[in-house]
């Protein structure tokens, strides 16, 4: 699976340029729109680096206000700060906290705090389309559609969650839609997180084989630590095509981006 999308940063993980993907007999122009991990670690050398690379008019932070207290996004020159949560901790079946939480912990007190958290099951698939039928979740998308709309020329955009790939990808999934991607193409910009996260999500899984647990459990944790899966992204996409008759239907019907926005979109971002 080619990485060469990857942005490397000091601190700022799973980062990832969705310029240069291909989308028919064009391509997406670079340094234009970045997903990653959160920001909230971001070293000076991190910031000049997206100031220099993406120049970027606003950043998006879909974490929910409780993350966002807990480690804010830092305040980049010429930049504008938006929190538009996707869900609350309200959102989420049982309440669990520590599903999103930020604690710092070794990795085997937070292994065994995994364990027990979804001995009483834990999020699957079905969070990808509570992101999406959710009031809150479809407010947080619309804002990111009218803030990427309105992007100026000569700026781009970041936009992120906690680990950048759930409440990110489905932000990234509905725009390569509206850009024309085909789901083969989505999928794989998607799926690109288990590369990025290779590492960790290797010593994961070493740790987990010697776990006496089912292999469904172990699947949960290892969503929760960083992984991804096919499966997940094609609930959300099935999803919208029952319910909308594609990713389309639902920005026009939920998000507000109509034909000229779309237009709009192609225009301001291929090439």
């Amino acid at each position: 699976m080619d990485n060469s999308r990857a942005v490397l940063f000091e601190k700022v993980q799973n980062a990832r340029d969705l310029g240069g993907i291909i989308i028919g007999d064009s391509q997406i122009k670079r340094g234009k729109l970045l997903r990653c991990a959160s920001l909230s670690n971001a070293t000076g050398e991190d910031i000049l680096k997206l100031q220099k690379e993406y120049n970027p008019a606003y950043v998006v932070d879909f974490r929910m206000n409780h993350e966002t207290e807990q480690s804010p996004d830092p305040k980049i020159p010429d930049t504008l700060n938006y929190s538009i949560p996707v869900l609350e901790l309200e959102n989420v079946p049982g309440h669990k906290a520590d599903f999103f939480s930020h604690k710092k912990e070794t990795s085997d007190s937070r292994l065994q705090k995994l364990i027990e958290l979804t001995k009483s099951g834990l999020p699957d698939e079905r969070l990808y389309l509570l992101f999406l039928h959710s009031e809150r979740g479809k407010k947080a998308y619309t804002t990111f559609f009218n803030l990427l709309i309105q992007l100026p020329e000569d700026k781009g955009m970041v936009w992120h969650c906690k680990d950048g790939k759930d409440r990110t990808g489905i932000a990234a999934m509905l725009l390569l839609s509206a850009l024309g991607a085909s789901n083969d193409v989505i999928m794989e910009d998607y799926l690109l997180t288990n590369k990025q996260n290779e590492k960790p999500l290797s010593e994961l899984r070493h740790k987990l084989d010697g776990v006496d647990i089912p292999e469904s459990q172990k699947e949960i944790i290892l969503f929760i630590s960083g992984s991804v899966y096919e499966r997940y992204l094609l609930s959300a996409i099935n999803w919208l095509k029952e319910n909308y008759g594609g990713a389309l239907g639902y920005l026009s019907k939920e998000c507000m981006v109509d034909e000229a926005a779309v237009r709009k979109l192609k225009e301001k971002f291929l090439v």
